[in-house]
């Protein structure tokens, strides 16, 4: 995956190809207290979602936190409307998605007629879940 980052980073692989290639990675992310995923809104109303291809990466930013994986695919599932993506912030390979760029969920984020899963199902049973510090 950092491969990759990297290419997207160097112009030699697309940012299309590499959304459709992370939909199969195991990604870590900041555990919640409730199902969904942790947004940082940013002073002007821009909203992340931090993403990291370990968890010593993760760590690393982070300073130590609860940590959850999923599959990318299920990240983007749980990834509100109009909110982006950052995999591996502040690291050399770090690579900016944003909304526009992931793929489109079959409903409006107003749509509420119409049953969500919750988390992925809560995070695919069988996915780890973990505490590291600091690297």
């Amino acid at each position: 995956m950092v491969v990759m980052a990297l290419a997207v980073r160097a112009g030699t692989m697309d940012l299309g190809a590499f959304v459709t290639e992370l939909r199969d990675e195991v990604l870590f992310l900041q555990r919640t207290e409730h199902p969904g995923v942790f947004i940082a809104e940013l002073e002007d109303g821009e909203r992340w979602v931090s993403a990291f291809s370990t968890p010593e990466a993760m760590a690393e930013f982070t300073g130590g936190v609860e940590w959850v994986s999923l599959r990318g695919d299920d990240l983007m599932d749980l990834v509100p409307v109009g909110t982006n993506v950052v995999l591996d912030p502040s690291t050399p390979h770090s690579v900016a998605i944003e909304s526009i760029d992931l793929p489109k969920p079959l409903l409006e984020a107003d749509d509420q007629s119409a049953p969500r899963s919750t988390a992925a199902e809560d995070v695919r049973e069988g996915d780890e879940r973990g505490r590291l510090d600091g690297c």
